[in-house]
């Protein structure tokens, strides 16, 4: 799944690189805005709350491949 644009603005670059993460989309889920984020090790509950700290918004961890994420950071 290709990340949303409007995502990717929600976490600056150094955060993402520092954690491993990539916004994938921004939804909404019973009322709450979600941050859906990529990252190769989803129980890293420090990379999280970081990202969640940053964006201010509720993180939703997805399984991803660590090169897929670092591709995409590049990318980015």
């Amino acid at each position: 799944m290709p990340p949303e644009p409007s995502a990717i603005n929600l976490v600056p670059s150094g955060v993402a690189q520092r954690h491993k993460v990539i916004p994938i989309t921004r939804q909404s889920h019973n009322g709450q805005d979600v941050l859906v984020v990529a990252m190769a090790d989803p129980s890293n509950v420090m990379a999280i709350d970081d990202v969640q700290n940053v964006c201010r918004l509720k993180v939703q961890p997805v399984l991803a491949a660590a090169y897929q994420v670092d591709e995409a950071i590049k990318k980015s």
